[in-house]
């Protein structure tokens, strides 16, 4: 698979964890009981994948159509 299919696919990824996150983040708020350790892997795979999709879409830029 190339890496533009990568990105595509990290990007998915990232929204529905990031969608994960917030409803999580949101029902601690409303209950405040912190569960700081799926908030907290969560939040860390989010900038994992966040780096990854940088990597990559850098990789896809610096390619030249030749």
């Amino acid at each position: 698979m190339s890496n533009k299919t990568f990105v595509y696919l990290y990007t998915v990824v990232l929204f529905g964890l990031t969608f994960l996150f917030v409803r999580r983040l949101f029902e601690n708020i409303k209950t405040g009981d912190y569960d700081y350790l799926k908030l907290g892997l969560n939040l860390g795979i989010i900038i994992v994948l966040i780096l990854k999709i940088v990597r990559l879409g850098k990789i896809e830029n610096q390619k030249t159509d030749s």
